[in-house]
């Protein structure tokens, strides 16, 4: 039998497809699993909370199911922008910082709605230069990303490991002294 040569590629590039699914499912369904988590640990909402974040909730899923179903997604601000890239930029922004700030009112993550919002414009014919624009932003973004986990997790050692048997700032062991005085 013969093999196409392509196919391990083929293959791993599917893989890596359905690796990235799973991951952005988990990311989304973790939001109701922690409100899940509050409910049953006694914090429950009023059912006015309740309603509110069963509602965004449900815009949020059919937002995402609009994006899904349709090859290209128009911004809702797409023709006020116009060809203006500074401002598609700020539009960007806009959709992706408001749908943050709409689902942190809802009582659902801000996160979430920064997703959603990202996905949104990432789906938008308006945008498909942006990538290459923002660019020097994804750098200094996935650096200060990495530097907070760092900080984060130096901080839990520090705090969690007790205290050291040196007075601060020292390195090593202090030195015996040796005694100077005559007899």
């Amino acid at each position: 039998m013969h093999m196409d040569p392509l196919m391990p590629a083929l293959v791993g590039i599917v893989f890596v497809i359905l690796v990235l699914a799973v991951l952005l499912v988990q990311d989304v369904a973790i939001i109701p699993m922690l409100m899940a988590i509050g409910y049953f640990a006694g914090d429950s909402p009023s059912t006015t909370t309740l309603i509110t974040q069963l509602l965004a909730g449900a815009g949020i899923i059919g937002l995402l199911g609009f994006v899904a179903t349709k090859e290209h997604t128009p911004l809702p601000i797409g023709k006020w922008l116009g060809d203006d890239k500074e401002l598609q930029v700020l539009g960007a922004f806009a959709v992706a910082f408001g749908l943050a700030f709409l689902t942190g009112i809802a009582g659902l993550s801000a996160a979430l709605g920064a997703f959603v919002g990202g996905v949104v414009v990432g789906a938008s014919r308006e945008t498909e230069w942006i990538h290459e624009s923002l660019y020097s932003f994804h750098v200094f973004l996935l650096a200060a990303f990495f530097v907070s986990i760092a900080m984060i997790a130096l901080s839990l050692l520090v705090t969690q490991s007790g205290p050291t048997p040196y007075a601060a700032g020292e390195t090593h062991p202090p030195r015996k002294r040796r005694n100077t005085t005559a007899i």
